[in-house]
């Protein structure tokens, strides 16, 4: 791989100096993770009587329970002894888990932050994890802080290292007690939520109990787990005696009805307008088979989310944007189907399809046809999961969903024609199939996708494109297949690593796709990838990881997955050295270099980028990161759009974020970039203030800047294919206020302004076509100036939630939204600009939601 040799000499020897620096002021040698000592083990008590769930440790079952009070400092200290004293107990009957802490806090004050659900907050909190599987690889974790505020989620040992999911959410209970030296709290985690083996008379599974003192900013473990273990799983000690354990209840319902209520603004290239209402019900189910296997189902799961996707400033408007998922119905075992290649992206399931093309342009002033609406998401018609262990060695996970025929209708130009009906996306079913196997230190497993599209085919019909088929036979979607294995394996210290996956794809049938770089993925264009990851992510001071992914040209998986592009070959590799333990001004310190080298499979040199960074955390517990970057001129094949390359320039810039205390009454986080180009210069700035007033209400300001000029780019916009100096910029600013009442009632508010412009200018021409390769010197002026090159953006969206969990698991929600698709339609001739009363030349949907669930288990 052609690295660029100068810039990497220099930057080893800066950071050279940057060990050194490290060396000198925390004075500690070289040195991995500690060796795992055996395990170490608390034994749970059987009782009859159930413990009152109050907060209190006072019944006489837990005076009973064996305590374990070995709790060691994890940070900011590693191994040193905690500076609160901290004992938990573990009961257990027919139906639950029960675990209980005792928290001494007599040097420090005690913190609690109020908060909905699964927030995390500058409180004091304990948390446990248990592996149930007794895979060493996945744990579930309980928490809650002081207050009652109660979080869980899922870790699992992934190829990239260890991971942490707060999206798992289950049913389970938790009270806290103020108490004359400090806190208490009483958890009761029911049978039906773990998962483990039925047939063990007696049961041992991996555990660990952590709690945080927020005003220490201290974490203290039992059993120890080093902050510098990469696989912290590993380390986890046993909860033993579990005798005669039984899944509890096998079967769980959650009946929901939502009403809705719709307000639709006026479009010009749309029809209807006004409101329209709406009421529907469903059903979500969870069947037990076994303590170890899941069933979930769900009937018409239409309550997509309550919390608004935050537009992004997306350069040009051209690459999909990768948006976390947020509906409950997905994320129960979402970390089964994560592979390093992500070939499931749930997000696809039940989208809103992209607009279709309207014939004869858009339909202002009777020039084309008109939508007489704009096509929605997708129902779902239902849904289903199957999760769990078969055996000791095999892990399965499976999903189905099947959504709806998606169709719109359009109003012709021509006076008194009939309204037609096309189909965006027709019926759909989507199915994933996910097998890992336990294989000593590592793990295989194989997984497969299947996009199948039904659809009606015949003579002329006008797909979502535009385009009109003409054989019988013709199709305008595509079913699309795609498998693949993968494999991990880490060493018995757990610090090296070592993980790969190969995938493969077929598509058939639909029309053709152009991609960016000029590659036709036509009906049974069928493809490989590859990606491999060596890496030691364990012990001090010195981390190393390098990472290979190569994906095919006609390798197309984003009908269930995401991919951002293929005809790839990328190359990362990094080296850090850091420090976790405390030195005289800092609680820890790191220095990392990441070099990233992409090429085409042509050989194309996409570029080679270099940064350096260091980052400090500060005994006031500010934190400060800096980077250096840059990266020689390269070209980008996918500025075009039909395999054209365009020369981007050389830059060099810098990175810089700082946080404050999150302890404060104010806390502030700052973020900005630059670089400096050959062609250009770019500019980028952000910060989040944030404000708690009160313990339970707290209000987040974040205001964003990023502006770019000079650099030659693609007028991507324009009907004439020329090149222009772009000048591209945005702004806006996001806003978040909750408020809790209690840890089951809380009100939620978020607004986002989004402005964005990318005007045009000194423009100018160069031959283009399939593998021609344009320098920037090749541009020759123009005087073309065209009248649609501009783009611009506005939007102001918000989001109100209001939700109450009236009973475990059965909740209310109240939802007020509203929502702009940002593209501003642009006059001839006006160019692009940050205008926020643009945000009125934009359409808005205004939407107001009840949705109320009952949960119960039979």
């Amino acid at each position: 791989m052609p690295f660029r040799h100068p810039f990497i000499a220099a930057l080893v020897v800066i950071l050279a100096t940057g060990r050194l620096a490290i060396a000198g002021e925390a004075g500690e040698p070289v040195r991995d993770a500690p060796a795992r000592p055996s395990p170490r083990g608390v034994k749970a008590l059987r009782t009859n009587v159930a413990p009152v769930l109050d907060g209190r440790l006072d019944e006489p079952a837990w005076a009973a329970a064996p305590g374990t009070s070995d709790f060691t400092q994890q940070s900011p200290s590693g191994g040193a002894a905690p500076s609160e004293p901290t004992t938990f107990r573990v009961l257990y009957d027919d139906e639950a888990v029960y675990f209980g802490f005792d928290c001494p806090q007599t040097r420090t004050p005690v913190i609690g932050r109020l908060t909905r659900r699964d927030q995390d907050s500058e409180s004091d909190w304990v948390w446990f994890q248990i592996d149930s599987r007794r895979d060493g690889r996945t744990a579930a974790f309980f928490a809650v802080n002081v207050v009652g505020v109660v979080a869980d989620g899922i870790t699992r040992d992934a190829p990239t290292g260890s991971v942490t999911s707060w999206e798992w959410d289950e049913n389970w209970e938790a009270h806290t007690a103020r108490t004359a030296n400090g806190w208490s709290a009483e958890i009761k985690i029911p049978l039906r939520i773990l998962r483990f083996t039925p047939d063990l008379a007696v049961q041992s599974w991996g555990y660990s109990a952590v709690r945080f003192i927020a005003a220490r900013q201290e974490t203290d473990v039992w059993p120890f787990i080093p902050r510098e273990a990469a696989a912290p799983i590993a380390y986890f000690g046993r909860l033993e005696g579990l005798e005669g354990l039984k899944s509890g209840e096998p079967i769980e319902l959650r009946p929901f009805v939502l009403g809705r209520e719709r307000r639709t603004g006026a479009d010009p290239t749309v029809a209807a307008s006004g409101f329209d209402t709406g009421v529907s019900a469903g059903l979500d189910l969870k069947l037990h088979l076994t303590p170890s296997l899941t069933l979930d189902a769900a009937v018409n799961p239409d309550f997509a989310q309550v919390e608004a996707d935050e537009l992004t400033f997306n350069f040009l408007a051209r690459y999909e944007i990768f948006y976390p998922e947020k509906r409950p119905l997905f994320l129960e075992g979402a970390e089964q189907f994560t592979t390093p290649l992500p070939l499931f992206y749930s997000r696809r399931i039940g989208a809103s399809p992209a607009t279709p093309t309207l014939l004869g342009g858009a339909g202002i002033n009777g020039a084309g046809e008109r939508f007489v609406r704009v096509p929605e998401a997708a129902t779902i018609y239902g849904a289903a999961k199957l999760i769990g262990r078969v055996g000791d060695a095999w892990t399965l996970g499976t999903f189905s969903a099947l959504t709806s025929k998606n169709e719109y209708q359009v109003i012709p130009p021509i006076p008194g024609s009939a309204v037609q009906s096309r189909t965006a996306e027709p019926l759909t079913a989507f199915n994933v199939l996910r097998l890992r196997r336990d294989l000593g230190n590592g793990q295989i497993g194989l997984v497969g996708t299947a996009t199948s599209r039904f659809e009606q085919t015949g003579q002329n019909r006008t797909c979502p494109s535009g385009v009109t088929t003409v054989d019988p036979s013709d199709r305008c979607f595509r079913d699309a297949y795609v498998g693949g294995v993968d494999a991990i394996w880490r060493s018995q210290g757990g610090d090296y690593l070592a993980s790969g996956q190969l995938v493969g794809g077929v598509v058939e049938h639909g029309q053709p796709d152009i991609q960016l770089d000029g590659t036709r993925i036509d009906s049974g264009s069928r493809g490989v990838g590859a990606w491999f990851r060596v890496a030691k992510d364990g012990g001090s001071p010195v981390l190393m990881d390098l990472t290979y992914t190569g994906i095919g040209r006609r390798l197309m998986f984003n009908d269930l997955g995401f991919m951002q592009r293929q005809n790839l070959h990328e190359l990362k590799g990094g080296f850090e050295l850091r420090s976790l333990e405390p030195g005289r001004l800092t609680l820890e310190r790191h220095a990392r270099l990441d070099v990233t080298s992409d090429r085409s499979l042509d050989g194309l040199d996409l570029g080679t980028t270099v940064e350096l960074g260091t980052t400090v955390r500060l005994k006031n517990f500010w934190a400060l990161h800096l980077a250096a970057e840059a990266s020689p001129e390269r070209f980008d094949d996918r500025e075009v759009g039909d395999g054209t390359a365009l020369e981007r320039a050389l830059f060099v810039g810098g990175k810089a974020e700082l946080w404050t205390d999150p302890l404060r009454l104010l806390s502030v986080y700052l973020k900005g970039e630059t670089r400096f180009l050959a062609s250009g210069t770019f500019v980028s700035a952000q910060s989040t203030l944030t404000v708690r007033p009160l313990s339970q209400f707290q209000v987040e300001l974040t205001p964003q800047f990023a502006y770019s000029r000079g650099e030659p780019r693609y007028a991507w916009h324009s009907s004439v294919g020329v090149f222009g100096r772009l000048r591209a910029s945005s702004a806006g600013a996001t806003f978040k206020a909750s408020y809790t009442f209690t840890p089951r009632l809380s009100l939620q508010t978020y607004a986002q302004l989004f402005l964005s412009a990318d005007h045009y200018y000194d423009f100018s021409t160069a031959p283009v076509g399939p593998g021609t390769r344009v320098r920037l010197g090749d541009l020759v002026a123009s005087g073309t100036n065209p009248s649609d090159a501009d783009f611009e953006q506005a939007a102001l969206n918000m989001n109100v939630v209001l939700r109450w969990e009236y009973r475990l698991g059965s909740t209310l929600f109240v939802v007020y939204s509203r929502s702009q698709a940002p593209d501003v339609r642009l006059g001839d001739f006006e160019p692009a600009a940050l205008r926020p009363r643009d945000i009125g030349r934009v359409p808005a949907v205004d939407i107001l939601l009840v949705k109320l669930s009952f949960w119960w288990a039979i």
